[in-house]
């Protein structure tokens, strides 16, 4: 009698994946040849057993038990959605790709447990079950830098930093939402500097529920210098972190996205911006001294350029002087502005000339989206859109001037040949609502005349802070 030699679970021998392959096609053969030489009448179970070993015999012998551990390690990174994290939270966690996953079999789940890649990006929430879930996954990813969102909705965060100091990681999401006028926050200074060596993203968001808007969150990144660092982000709940290196942002070499959405006074701003030069995409909140900059006629004979950034928003809060603080940027290769918030800026201080100028200082030729929130005086949309041909977005949520020349020029695509959003605050009887459709139905078919010109979808008017949307199409 033949005996089966399992080879899957054969530890003492070391062999090759085709010589097991080699020795179950073997025994494949030995246990067929004896199933034929089986009476049936006299040998039944001794028949229902052979066929049993056979089909663990093919079993084995099947592709995906001889498939290199690395390989299905790959297949299930690209299973799994790189921006999905582990979720601690019980009713989330089931429906991770990565658990169904572990169900499938235990060839899988030793595969997945032993995966370091799978296990480096968390979201943990601020309660005992999360802390200990978050321990324990972050724990088999290894060497790896790992991502960790951060979610509290009140109570200390001890044990969350004492989580971030155990492993390394390249991404930090941050959280905290406090029922009181006590804000908890990482105190960073107990975290190993070896932890955040590797940190790429840095999101830090802390909010109460008090009316109080100068309660802010105060934090320090201590000794932590943060060369890798690719993104900032800081929520409106906190002040801006203290660095103990002068001039973080002039160290920062790989910094591309920076979203500050903390109140800044005006020279600060300046001065973050003239050292962020690598920055691709940039956020801010200015809140100005009442209509003027400090020491203005230095900062104009020191215009800042920003060689690399894309797409620029700002945020101008209390007396914030638009004109004087757009006048000091150079953007030669910006694709996005937006200029919005609550201010009271100096009357005619920001004007079409401001941006006319910046276009012609930055010789700014890829504008594709402006939006203008902002007090601006008298905006013409003809000029603007001769200005700058490649705008796909024009919104101007204050008065500006669109007379019917130069809504027929944009129906017949001789302007904004590229155009297709537009929204402006203009007193809507002005202009007849049937001719304004004419317009439309005029670039609708200049668009099946040539590709030079594209559809307008979504077309919207202010009138007294009512939103009138003339025509949408998808």
């Amino acid at each position: 009698m033949s005996r089966v030699i399992d080879i899957t679970r054969d530890k003492d021998v070391e062999r090759s994946e085709e010589e097991k392959a080699n020795l179950i096609r073997a025994e494949l053969l030995i246990q067929e040849a004896t199933l034929q030489l089986l009476d049936v009448r006299f040998e039944a179970t001794g028949r229902k057993a052979r066929l049993e070993k056979i089909r663990r015999l093919k079993e084995a012998l099947a592709v995906q038990k001889r498939c290199p551990v690395e390989l299905w390690e790959r297949i299930f990174e690209l299973c799994c959605d790189p921006d999905s994290l582990l979720d601690t939270e019980a009713d989330e966690t089931p429906k991770h790709p990565l658990f169904i996953l572990m169900r499938v079999c235990s060839l899988w789940r030793k595969v997945v447990l032993d995966a370091p890649k799978l296990w480096r990006s968390i979201r943990a929430h601020n309660d005992e079950r999360g802390i200990a879930l978050a321990a324990r996954w972050l724990s088999r990813a290894g060497s790896i830098p790992r991502s960790l969102a951060l979610v509290s909705s009140g109570g200390p965060l001890v044990a969350f930093q004492q989580l971030i100091g155990q492993h390394p990681f390249r991404s930090l999401d941050i959280k905290s939402f406090s029922t009181t006028e006590n804000i908890e926050v990482i105190d960073f200074s107990q975290i190993p500097v070896e932890s955040l060596l590797p940190l790429e993203r840095l999101l830090l968001n802390f909010n109460h529920n008090n009316t109080d808007r100068t309660l802010l969150a105060s934090l320090s990144l201590a000794t932590h210098s943060l060369p890798n660092l690719r993104r900032l982000y800081v929520g409106r709940g906190v002040k801006m972190p203290q660095f103990h290196i002068p001039d973080p942002f002039t160290r920062w070499n790989h910094l591309r996205d920076l979203q500050l959405y903390c109140p800044l006074p005006v020279s600060e701003c300046l001065s973050i911006l003239r050292h962020s030069t690598s920055v691709e995409t940039c956020s801010m909140c200015v809140a100005g001294t009442p209509f003027s900059l400090p020491h203005q006629a230095n900062w104009v004979a020191r215009r800042i350029t920003l060689p690399n950034l894309v797409s620029l928003t700002l945020n101008f809060e209390h007396n914030s002087d638009v004109g004087d603080f757009v006048d000091l940027l150079t953007l030669p290769n910006l694709n996005s502005l937006t200029l919005g918030g609550d201010c009271r800026t100096r009357p005619f201080s920001f004007t079409q000339s401001t941006i006319e100028q910046l276009v012609e200082r930055s010789r700014i030729r890829g504008l594709e989206e402006m939006r203008i929130h902002v007090p601006i005086s008298s905006l013409h949309i003809g000029s603007m859109l001769q200005l700058l041909p490649f705008l796909r977005n024009l919104i101007v949520s204050r008065e500006s001037v669109l007379d019917l020349e130069t809504a027929w020029s944009i129906g017949a695509g001789k302007l904004g040949p590229r155009l297709r959003e537009l929204g402006i605050h203009k007193t809507i009887e002005d202009l007849e609502i049937d001719k304004l459709l004419d317009m439309f139905e005029s670039r609708e078919r200049t668009c099946w005349e040539t590709e030079d010109v594209s559809r307008i979808r979504h077309v919207s008017f202010w009138r007294s802070g009512v939103d009138v949307t003339v025509v949408t199409r998808t």
